[in-house]
């Protein structure tokens, strides 16, 4: 589900940077089949996640980002050095997951601000663990945010 700027003041969600439309509708439905209701808002690449933030008032920002690694024009460690670099997305837990878990990928996402680093997933028993994990963050960040 992806809902207008103007209803994501009050409403929790989950911004998904990837650049494979498969990858992205996979782990948004298996998400939902724990998390009914959790609202998506899809971003193509590390650009158009940037200047979605970048134009986001504080009070709509997502509650967790995930970020695909390899996207083109940003990686996902691109768009975390750009977010380190102004404490306003601080608060905002961060995900990157990729098809590649090599520990230089791993080691500057997690130097960069990111909570976790997940290897996407092969197998069903896989994907459980990566929606385990997601909703493990996802539920933290609520716990998180005043009401």
């Amino acid at each position: 589900m992806i809902i207008p700027l103007d209803g994501m003041a009050t409403t929790p969600y989950i911004a998904l940077a990837d650049d494979d439309e498969e990858d992205k509708e996979m782990l948004a439905a298996h998400f939902l089949e724990r998390h009914p209701g959790t609202v998506f808002k899809f971003f193509r690449d590390g650009q158009e996640i940037i200047r979605f933030l970048e134009a986001c008032p504080t009070s709509a920002f997502p509650h967790l980002i995930v970020l695909d690694y390899k996207m083109p024009m940003l990686t996902g460690a691109d768009v975390l050095k750009i977010l380190s670099r102004d404490s306003r997305y601080d608060a905002i837990h961060k995900i990157v997951w990729s098809t590649s878990g090599h520990d230089q990928y791993v080691a500057e996402c997690m130097q960069n601000g990111a909570d976790k680093y997940l290897t996407k997933p092969n197998d069903i028993s896989e994907l459980d663990e990566t929606i385990t994990q997601l909703s493990a963050v996802f539920q933290r960040a609520l716990a998180s945010t005043p009401s």
